[in-house]
């Protein structure tokens, strides 16, 4: 359900992102070389049926915050705006990534997975997108100097 102007709208199935849009839209992409690489991060619950929707596809990684069957827990209210901010596999991901700008995605995901508790961080099509122990996300989301 959504809500607009305090109206609440229910939506269809479908009308939102969904595993195949993505599946699709990534594919579109990759087929018309919009990106060398691209790192999908996914904090819904359930998020692991988007992630292994996208294997196959070269070129992406997906990091999942929740297995398929399970849910993906909130982690920092904010009582100004009265809604949860994030996840705990959201500022996990961040945090580690931050403070290790030069870490490898391999020790981001084992971070991410041992610290996120209650669901089962996963990485999916990694076969598809390089070397996990040499690279790591700094070029998403470090400046370079």
């Amino acid at each position: 359900m959504m809500i607009t102007n305090k109206t609440p709208v229910v939506l269809p199935a479908g009308q939102g992102m969904t595993a195949d849009l993505l599946k699709e839209t990534l594919q579109s992409m990759a087929d018309a070389h919009q990106f060398r690489q691209m790192l999908v991060c996914l904090e819904p619950c359930y998020s692991a049926n988007m992630g292994k929707a996208l294997e196959g596809i070269p070129g992406v990684l997906a990091i999942c915050s929740a297995g398929p069957y399970e849910q993906s827990f909130a982690d920092s209210w904010s009582n100004e705006l009265g809604v949860w901010m994030c996840d705990r596999f959201t500022r996990n991901l961040i945090g580690h990534a931050t403070e290790y700008p030069n870490g490898t995605y391999r020790d981001l995901y084992l971070y991410c997975a041992q610290h996120t508790l209650g669901s089962h961080v996963g990485i999916y099509n990694y076969t598809y997108f390089g070397n996990l122990y040499t690279t790591g996300p700094k070029d998403f989301f470090v400046k370079n100097k």
